[in-house]
């Protein structure tokens, strides 16, 4: 060994520690929250899944000199091996005492924290974005801000898990640092005020400077650094070698001899997956071996080092040194970086090894990411075994048997690829393709794949189709130990022409290949995504810049191909704007002064501490002296008896003190862990434990590390002889009658006559059934407590509770003591939602219980997998309904039989009937039956969570709806519309909790959300959407809720001191819903009565203390949503009884001082002793006892019907507060419930065994939603619906009701899957695809896929595969959106009339010039014309985005009516006579042409941009064809009128005139007919919906409104800048200018001044005027012949170059050529101007959104007025030349 550091050194926050001894599998997390006073870094998971625990680690390379800082999860980092590194945390960042950081006071003022367990994480995770990105080229930021992007703002916390927030506002927090963050879509917060100006706003936020960062690596670890080695220690069983020979050394010695358990780390990461148990003897760290970290790159690939981490891998790949040196790298080296970012998440992949994944995959099969994109692209790997080395395929290495633990893989090297060139063959013909695949929960961040795919291909273009040269697939995660190469599909497509024979053979063989293992969950959906990836992949070889098309590959032809492959060579990649992840979001509150500071937006108490790490959870309060660690021993069976208790090791493992089961409670003491007034449950199961996760035991240790690991190694012996079987579904409760009775006062009533409704009724549906599942509530901070013995018997315990009333009564209960021996403490709770009422209490009961018989303090925190299994969750049940419903969807009775799972215990159960039926009744049934039994089971017990029972009731009541739309083939909104409640029916229902009648906001709510979310054009824009997506379906769904509230009886206490300040005590428990920060609010409010001076401030004198059962009793339980608004009016009857003492000593004191201070009349107070502390106990009066909540949502949804994907694209909110106590912790509290309720009904599956146990039990299965799952566009209104005289300062409650609104996802969902199954339809499938259907809860992909047709492929490419072409884009044509060659010819007379005028004044220039001989009328005329067109176009680009199109538009064409008729009222005016006036106004008129130019040319080219690509073509077709229309009219009237007297005069008056009536006509064809055509109103609202704001008339005109409020806020979409677009499209612009400048340069003056005497005499320029409007009309199609389009950008500029060899030929032709010379040079001019306009606007990228189409479509007309302007000025130089000037 090269020198051996026998201590470990490192730095946390800037303070040095040194380790002489620590066991080596100590993490870094253990360590700071045992052994430092740095407890901001949570235990969330224990899986590296959560953030929680997120660090900044530091490295200092001293030969570079460098500090390399990134996050890592610290519960997987071990300690060991931070040797030499420093580690900071958020403590490190800032605090209370020596001034916030920037993060802790964004994070805090836009109301991203609630509970806060999860904020120090969060911050960390900001911190080190902005670290990294302070290191990127990316532009000097303005101040305040960082060099951080949006995007990477929000990707920085993708990892991150929170409960409570929803996201959002975390989200805001994060991109406020950004530099380009618009500032104006930033939230709610506390820094400015709605209506500030931007500059105002940004110096508001906290002022963060990149330098002020805090030095992460400090000097005295950089000396240390330069004086020791790595860290060997034998103490520590911990080696770290420095080369690969030391290493081959360690595995051969002693070290690795005799069964030693040796553990090869890295990032030790994969412990997080596996959380091993068992412990190793030695652990030997590779990552100090030079060999093994190192990236080499060359010509013939990369090559990582196997301790390489993902990140740097990714960070390598991307880089263009690898790309330049390698052929293909720009696409197979990103598209593997691209897909190594969405494994794990960032704080993971930081520290996790390229290798350390691989050798997972081969020797445990972990179903790895890496290892299939490796396959799929021939990659290899180095081996170390003993001392030999050896190089083998990835392959080959995952055939071998699992690597011995004594091996050592070293690296892995990705070839480079290149086309392959075959003789005779042009090369260009020949393409590398590879795409990778992954279907996973979540789209980024933390998540197994359900399957993953990489495909590499090489093909070649042959006459007969795409021909397969070579092809690797490679799957994996599929439920098969290994990633494979489908080698026999492979050998199927190689030297194949694809046909859709090829490929349904393909799938064949695809399906037979790729085969899970049994006992794989959702097996046959895997496969189904095999064969949609291969699919996918097959179909895209045309191109990926285009959608998967309805075609066979056998009508492919060579165009399409050549198109795909040259938009992908001409690297347009800079042209796709990756969106963020949430891309927009909206809140709209009002608060109010009225009961100031109540109503106030206020930070939430505590905030600022939570983010700093400063605010004190149970678990972070410093264990006293002696202190014990427990946890729970748990059956795994659900009825058995209990023999015994055993460990694995025959003997207490190491650190274990005691097991303490029920026999160990005190005489006098009861087995009880629980209560549910008025029954106690048990603590320990007896000698019978009845569900699996039964508490058995109670296993004490040393440390919680001892504990957990002592916990599961114990052996339970079970024993189920003579025992019943365990009854463990609904079914089986029903038929041994084991159920739990609800009391008499709980059960809910009935409504009406069922049997009269149901013979009312025109139709019914009978007996359907509906099966919901659990819900496990997730709260950041798991169970925990601390018990302390105290004097004389007693005992306090500080819990993270919601009701630490019942814990005190159970425990005192449990010990044999009075309850006056017992205190319960709860300051704050790291989130609830329902899970720490009862199921707390057992946690705090066993700590007391051990501490107690102990006599030594003892506390517990939870791993997440206990607290999963025990937790018990949301109800499952099962229902069997009736309905009776008329013919237009009126429900006239409805009968439910519902199942309710209750478990094995009360518990909270007894609530359900009644919760449930008061959010059934949302809706008027007519008559509402029921009968609601709760099994009970040998499950555990459930209990209340979140809206407990609700939830359930509102998707019953959806899903009952959706059937009867479905039935009547209705739309399910009118049906919902129709059976809304009227006050009277709601008053027959609800009965006293409905109030008045003012007080029901719903049909307000229902119809403000239809318009603040522009539904019923949202729903036209689906429907559009759908007829032109075949694998992208979108629905879109609007749901109501009607939320019984209900407010308990809750204590108060206000106390106020010698200075001012005031205590408050509440019943209420701070759970992060901002209970404290109201009451602050109340309190103030209420003590400011008094009316002194300095009552305005009082708000921050008032502090909030922790409950204290001794100190506040009947303090009740904190849930139900009421407990705040209760615990603010608890406190103002306080302060009521304190303003009422302190009044007459403030008259008194105002008499002789005139005015009084608040502090004063304290000081006063006290001396006059009187009593400032005053308490309560509200108890609210009948009518204020329950009152009803209401809201509405509409949610939209896309889905992936070969995946079952999901995206939430939008969701809008308008949720009735009353008047907001607080707005900004209620839009918190709404937000953060709807996030969840999307959680219960799209992604979290809380899934049992067959014994009842919990297997969904960490973060890899059970998945909450993530800021990548949350919707696009987040809108939410708090709507104050004004006075409520029977509520708490007239606020409503906001925690629960909202997460029923969550619903209306699922129900868009279920309306985009109807979609996707009336499509199957229409393909000829017949099995299940009937319009009624149930959609599962949750509704997770496979849920959704199944649904949507799991042989999807299958049936498409039987029944569906030939019945829709591709249109010119390649994409399927919108067959079903009527009008499109209707609007082709609407566009070509548009088209027609935006020419027509310019035209007839040139095709007329004869008579000019016979009434103006001397003043160059065509020239003249032409340069009248052209700066006015270019000028106004300049204007109108500049402000493109701004104008309204139709107004535009209509303009341009009145105008042209207008003046082309000014000019035939002139001329007859004027009798045909010259002269100066004359000539002016004609100047005038023509002028006007050029501004109506500009706005039609302009608007017209804009508007289409977005359209159909034929729309474009046959506008500017039109344009042409006014050229040859007026050449034509006037040979013909020149021919009429030659010989006539004034024969020239009547022709140039028909000519005014026909060119008027075609003005007229083109006002009547855009006002009336092309807007209301429906595939222009498709595209047009689609537009709007991309963020363009000037359709919205058009749109209006057609019958589509969109609010003004939501056209504000679509204009707020993000899209390139014209800047932008014109520097990616600058060389199309150069084309239009030189084609048109070069042709302007040469016609029409020059042909007739330079033309001499010809044969053809006065005919002779309308001759060359003819055949130059005819022939560029002719060239306006010829690019529809493909073997002459030109479509590469090269192509077009050199062909617009080329041109210019005309101006000699027209000169030498003019000078020696005879006419018919002339007339050919002229056509061809007339040819080639066509057809290079069409292919240049035809080529130009239709990738782009809306706006930018518009935009771009503006700019490139700009260019063509531009060349047209630049050639008329040069035409001036043929008189020049020719001496006439």
């Amino acid at each position: 060994m090269e020198g051996k550091q026998e201590c470990l050194v490192f730095a946390v926050n800037g303070e040095k520690f040194e380790v002489p001894n620590v066991d080596p599998s100590t993490t870094l997390l253990q360590f700071l929250r045992s052994h430092t006073r740095f407890k901001s870094v949570k235990l969330g998971c224990g899986d590296g899944g959560c953030g929680a625990c997120v660090v900044l680690l530091s490295k200092y390379d001293p030969v570079l000199d460098q500090v390399e800082d990134y996050t890592v999860s610290s519960c997987l980092t071990l300690l060991c091996s931070v040797n030499g590194c420093s580690v900071t945390t958020t403590e490190g960042l800032g605090n209370s005492k020596d001034g916030f950081h920037p993060i802790h006071q964004r994070l805090a003022g836009f109301h991203a924290s609630q509970c806060g367990f999860c904020t120090p994480g969060i911050c960390m995770s900001i911190y080190s974005a902005l670290i990294s990105a302070e290191r990127t080229p990316h532009p000097e930021p303005l101040p305040g801000f960082s060099r951080l992007t949006v995007s990477e703002a929000e990707k920085a916390i993708a990892g991150n898990l929170c409960r409570c927030t929803g996201y959002r506002p975390i989200a805001d927090a994060c991109k406020s640092f950004a530099a380009d963050v618009d500032i104006e879509d930033l939230g709610i917060n506390s820094f400015w005020r709605k209506g500030d100006a931007k500059e105002v706003k940004v110096s508001r936020l906290p002022s963060y400077n990149p330098e002020d960062h805090i030095c992460t690596y400090p000097e005295f670890l950089k000396d240390e650094h330069r004086s020791v080695m790595h860290l060997n220690s034998i103490s520590c069983s911990w080696y770290s070698p420095a080369s690969i020979e030391e290493l081959e050394n360690l595995l051969q010695s002693s070290v690795a001899e005799n069964c030693t358990r040796i553990k090869v780390v890295v990032g030790n990461t994969g412990n997080g997956y596996y959380n091993e148990i068992l412990q190793y003897d030695k652990y030997i760290d590779l990552r100090y071996i030079p060999e093994l970290s190192v990236v080499r790159r060359d010509n013939s690939g990369i090559e990582f080092g196997a301790t390489v981490s993902i990140s740097k891998a990714i960070f390598s790949l991307n880089e263009e040194t690898i790309v330049n040196l390698c052929p293909g790298g720009e696409l197979i080296f990103k598209k593997v970086a691209d897909h190594m970012e969405k494994i794990a998440s960032g704080f993971i992949r930081n520290s996790a090894s390229i290798g350390g994944n691989l050798v997972m995959a081969q020797r445990n099969y972990f179903p790895s990411d890496i290892a299939t994109l490796l396959l799929a692209l021939s990659s290899s790997v180095s081996i170390l075994t003993g001392c030999k080395r050896e190089k083998i395929t990835l392959e080959q290495f995952f055939s071998r048997p699992p690597l011995d633990p004594r091996s050592v893989l070293l690296s892995v090297h990705i070839p480079s690829w290149e086309p392959i060139e075959s003789a005779g063959t042009n090369e260009s013909n020949h393409r590398l393709l590879f795409e990778t695949y992954r279907a996973a929960p979540r789209p980024i961040g933390n998540a197994l794949p359900y399957l993953n795919a990489a495909f590499l291909a090489k093909i070649s273009y042959h006459k007969n189709g795409v021909l397969v040269n070579n092809i690797q697939l490679a799957f994996g995660a599929y439920g098969a130990k290994h990633s494979i190469r489908a080698r026999k599909v492979e050998e199927h497509l190689t030297g194949k022409i694809l046909s859709l024979g090829i490929l349904d053979e393909a799938i064949k063989i695809v399906k037979d290949s790729v085969i899970p293992d049994d006992g794989t969950t959702f097996a046959a959906y895997r496969s189904s995504l095999a064969v949609g990836y291969l699919f996918t992949f097959l179909f895209n070889l045309a191109g990926p810049d285009y959608a998967i098309s309805g075609v066979s590959f056998d009508e492919l032809d060579r165009n399409l191909l050549d198109k795909a492959l040259e938009s992908k060579n001409d690297n347009d990649i800079s042209q796709i704007v990756i969106p963020t992840l949430l891309s927009s979001a909206k809140q709209v509150v009002e608060s109010s002064r009225e009961y100031y500071p109540v109503g106030e937006p206020m930070i939430k108490f505590g905030a600022a501490i939570q983010a700093s790490g400063e605010a004190v959870y149970v678990d972070d309060i410093p264990s006293p002296p002696n202190c014990l660690h427990g946890a729970f021993i748990y059956s795994t069976k659900p009825l058995a008896r209990v023999k015994g208790i055993s460990f694995k090791s025959n003997s207490l493992p190491k650190g274990v003190t005691a097991v303490i089961s029920f026999k160990d409670i005190p005489k006098g003491g009861e087995n009880v862990g629980s209560k549910t007034n008025p029954v106690f449950e048990p603590l320990f199961a007896d000698d019978l434990t009845r569900y699996a996760g039964d508490r058995i035991a109670f296993v004490l240790a040393e440390t919680q590390k001892s504990a957990d690991v002592a916990a599961k190694l114990a052996v339970v012996d079970y024993d189920t002889q003579s025992l019943d079987p365990p009854i463990l579904i609904v079914e089986e409760a029903v038929e041994r009658s084991s159920f739990i009775e609800v009391p008499s006062n709980l059960h809910p009533a009935k409504v009406g006559n069922f049997l009269k409704g149901m013979a009312e009724a025109d139709h019914s549906i009978l007996s359907a059934k509906i099966e919901l599942g659990s819900q496990y509530y997730f709260y950041m901070e798991t169970q925990t407590a601390l018990a302390i013995p105290d004097e004389d018997n007693c005992m306090v315990v500080y819990s993270s509770i919601q009701c630490p009333e019942f814990a005190h009564s159970v425990i005192a209960r449990c010990l044999g003591i009075p309850e006056h021996n017992v205190r319960v403490i709860t300051r704050r709770v790291g989130g609830g939602f329902g899970g720490k009422a009862s199921k707390a209490s057992p946690v705090a009961t066993a700590c007391a219980l051990a501490a107690h018989c102990l006599r030594r303090p003892v506390r517990m925190y939870l791993d997440r997998k206990t607290d999963m299994i025990m937790a018990g969750g949301r109800h499952p049940m099962k229902i069997t309904y009736s309905v009776g419903f008329k013919s237009n969807g009126k429900i006239t009775a409805l009968h439910l039989d519902i199942l309710i799972n209750a478990g094995q215990t009360i518990d909270a159960s007894i609530i359900m009937p009644r919760n449930m039926v008061g959010a059934l009744k949302k809706y008027d049934w007519g008559a509402l039956s029921f009968d609601i039994k709760l099994c009970k089971t040998n499950h555990c017990g459930k209990t209340a969570m979140r809206a407990p029972g609700e939830v359930q009731a509102s998707f019953i009541a959806e899903s009952i709806l959706e059937n009867v739309a479905s039935v009547l083939s209705l739309d399910v909104d009118s049906v919902r519309t129709q059976n809304l409640h009227t006050y009277e029916s709601l008053k027959l229902f609800y009965g006293s909790a409905t109030g008045d009648s003012i007080e029901y906001t719903l049909p307000t709510i229902w119809d403000k959300v239809a318009r603040s979310s522009i539904f019923a054009q949202r729903i036209a824009m689906i429907e559009h959407f759908n007829s032109c997506n075949r694998w992208r379906k979108r629905g879109i769904s609007r749901a109501p809720i009607v939320y019984e509230a209900t407010v308990r009886p809750t204590p108060g206490k206000v106390s106020i001191l010698w200075d001012g300040s005031i205590v408050v005590e509440v019943g209420g428990i701070e759970l992060g819903q901002g209970l404290w920060t109201k009451v602050k609010q109340v309190t103030a409010y209420a003590l400011s009565k008094i009316q002194c001076d300095g009552t305005e401030d009082l708000v921050e004198k008032v502090r909030i203390v922790q409950s204290d059962t001794l100190s506040l009793v009947q303090g009740g339980i904190t849930a139900g949503s009421t407990t705040s608004e209760a615990s603010c009016e608890a406190a103002r009857l306080c302060c009521n009884f304190l303003v009422e003492r302190l009044a007459p000593l403030k008259k008194k004191l105002q008499e002789q001082m005139g005015s009084v201070a608040w502090d004063v009349l304290i000081l006063q107070a006290h001396k006059h002793s009187v009593n400032l502390a005053a308490s309560s106990y509200y108890v609210p009066e009948p009518s204020s006892r329950g009152y009803l909540n209401y809201g509405a949502a509409v949610s939209e949804v896309e889905l992936n019907v070969l995946t079952g994907e999901t995206t939430i694209l939008r969701a809008d909110i308008v949720y009735d507060c009353g008047k907001s106590l607080n707005p900004a912790v209620d839009l918190g509290q709404i937000e953060g419930s709807f996030i969840q309720g999307v959680g219960f009904f799209m992604l979290e599956e809380y899934l049992t065994n067959a014994d009842g146990l919990v297997v969904t039990d960490n973060t890899w299965t059970y998945k909450i939603p993530t800021i990548d799952t949350i919707p696009k566009q987040f809108n939410v209104e708090v709507l104050n619906s004004g006075h409520h005289k029977n509520r708490v300062l007239s606020s409503k409650a906001s925690g629960e009701p909202p997460l029923l609104l969550a619903v209306s996802v699922h129900c868009a969902t279920r309306a985009a899957i109807k979609e996707a199954r009336k499509q199957r339809k229409s393909w000829g499938a017949s099995d299940e695809t009937n319009s009624i259907f149930e959609l599962e809860v949750p509704a997770t992909m496979p849920a959704v896929k199944k649904l949507c047709g799991l042989d999807t492929v299958e049936c498409f490419n039987r029944g569906g595969a030939t019945m829709t072409n591709l249109d010119s884009d390649g994409v399927p044509s919108p067959s079903k959106l009527e009008g499109k060659y209707k609007a082709m010819v609407v566009c070509w007379f548009l088209g027609l009339g935006t020419h027509v005028s310019w035209n007839s004044m040139m095709t007329i220039g004869d008579y000019y010039y016979n009434l103006f001989p001397s003043y160059h009328p065509e020239r003249v005329l032409t340069l009248v014309y052209q700066p006015f067109a270019l000028g106004t176009m300049l204007i109108l680009s500049y402000n493109e985005a701004k104008i309204d199109t139709r107004k535009r538009n209509l303009m341009g064409y009145i105008i042209f009516f207008l003046s082309t008729l000014g000019l035939l009222v002139l001329d007859l005016g004027s009798s045909g006579k010259g002269g100066v006036g004359n000539y002016i106004g004609i100047c005038i008129f023509v002028a006007a042409f050029g501004v109506a130019n500009a706005h039609v040319q302009g608007g017209m080219a804009g508007d289409l941009s977005f359209m159909r690509p034929e729309f474009v073509q046959s506008f500017f077709a039109g344009m042409t064809a006014s050229g040859a229309l007026t050449s034509g009219l006037r040979m013909m009237t020149k021919a009429a009128f030659d010989k006539s007297n004034n024969g020239l005069r009547k022709g140039v008056m028909l000519f005014l005139a026909i060119s008027t009536f075609f003005q007229f006509l083109c006002i009547f064809l855009y006002a009336f007919i092309f807007g209301q055509l429906p595939i222009v109103k498709y595209y047009r609202t689609k537009a709007a919906s991309e963020g363009s704001i000037t359709v919205f008339a058009d749109l209006a005109a057609a019958g589509i409104h969109i609010e003004e409020t939501t056209s504000n806020d679509i204009s707020k979409h993000k899209w390139l800048s014209n800047k932008h677009l014109l520097y990616q499209n600058l060389d199309y612009g150069l084309d239009l200018y030189l084609i048109y400048v070069l042709t302007l340069s040469i016609f029409p003056g020059f042909l007739f001044e330079n033309t001499g005497s010809h044969q053809l005499g006065s005919w002779y320029p309308v001759v060359l005027i003819a055949m130059y409007n005819m022939l560029d009309l002719i060239g306006q199609y010829t690019p529809l012949i493909n073997s002459i389009k030109l479509e590469s950008r090269k192509g077009l500029l050199i062909a617009s170059l080329l041109r210019f060899l005309l101006i000699p030929a027209f000169y030498f032709t003019a000078k020696y050529g005879d006419q018919g010379w002339m007339i050919l040079l002229v056509s061809f001019l007339g040819l080639t101007n066509g057809h290079l306009t069409i292919c240049v606007l035809t080529a130009v990228p239709k990738g782009y959104k809306a706006p930018e189409q518009n935009a771009l479509g503006n700019l490139l007309v700009l260019f063509l007025l531009g060349g047209v302007f630049s050639g008329v000025a040069l035409d001036w130089l043929w008189i020049i030349g020719n001496g006439k000037f």
